[in-house]
């Protein structure tokens, strides 16, 4: 989402500003892009894009190769659409027309990693609301405009976020990703329009493992295929605080986690803790929660 240092992202009358992104801009959209396992769209957005992406000419001279690398694989995305209005969409697309809360929150629980959510203030602010918005990518040009649109204009409360990190361009505009409730490793996105950018994640399957009398762990299955991996959590986390790395990672791998015996959803124990069975974990890969982040 590009936006002003003073927050807004379009003129009173809807008007954008002229702002051309930079090569290393649109490469960062592409990757955020090409690793969503979906494209979520308001009717608006979803109309721009796909008239404007399935049609360009990846053979043209005019093309440049990052606008012909993101066309390629987006025509190969799926896509979900929210409208009310629209009573067909391409093949690859599926509609979503009434129960737009219960839909997404669906949709999540099924994915294995995340959708990219495209679209304007006014959609942004209803899955936000609901709780259904994981990341924002933000990304902000050295200019102020005074008054306009703002994105989280409708917005019922005030919402805690978390910055992941930050990246200065050339052209002087900073990209800030966002998330709401976790830390995560830094990603950047950013997008070659005007409209909001944000990333939601698939929720993961949970049950409980007894593993002495009266104990039992919570373990958390984020899916995936390949390789196994356990993810443990280090200080006080559960294995909750890889809730949206995991979702990378099941890219490659079937990745799992478990929650310590005294912590989170896991049973207390009743006596004390001894260090066993620490040849169960070999060959299994490890990443703390700790782990560092630069």
């Amino acid at each position: 989402m590009y936006m002003t240092a003073d927050g807004f992202i379009a003129g009173p009358d809807g008007e954008f500003d002229s702002y051309e992104p930079s090569g290393a801009e649109h490469a960062m959209a592409n990757e955020l892009f090409r690793g969503a396992d979906a494209v979520m769209f308001g009717r608006v957005c979803y109309e721009e894009f796909v008239e404007y992406w399935d049609s360009l000419d990846l053979g043209s001279a005019e093309t440049s190769p990052l606008e012909a690398e993101f066309a390629a694989f987006f025509r190969e995305k799926p896509l979900v659409v929210i409208s009310r209005s629209l009573k067909e969409v391409a093949p690859r697309a599926t509609l979503i027309a009434g129960n737009v809360a219960t839909a997404v929150a669906q949709l999540k629980r099924q994915m294995a990693g995340y959708a990219v959510l495209v679209c304007g203030p006014e959609l942004l602010s209803t899955l936000m609301n609901d709780g259904l918005v994981d990341e924002l990518h933000l990304l902000i040009k050295p200019s102020v405009r005074g008054r306009g649109l703002t994105l989280f204009r409708d917005l019922r409360q005030p919402q805690k976020l978390t910055l992941l990190g930050t990246r200065t361009f050339e052209s002087g505009a900073v990209a800030s990703p966002v998330s709401k409730g976790f830390e995560l490793l830094s990603r950047f996105g950013a997008l070659v329009f005007p409209l909001a950018v944000a990333t939601l994640f698939g929720q993961p399957k949970i049950q409980f493992v007894a593993v002495a009398p009266d104990i039992r762990l919570e373990v958390v299955d984020w899916g995936g295929s390949g390789p196994p991996v356990l993810l443990l959590a280090g200080g006080g986390d559960t294995a909750h605080v890889y809730d949206q790395l995991a979702p990378k990672l099941a890219k490659e791998y079937h990745v799992l986690g478990i929650t310590r015996r005294g912590f989170g959803a896991s049973s207390k124990p009743t006596t004390g803790y001894a260090a066993r069975h620490s040849n169960r974990i070999a060959g299994l890969i490890y990443l703390d929660a700790a782990w560092d982040r630069t």
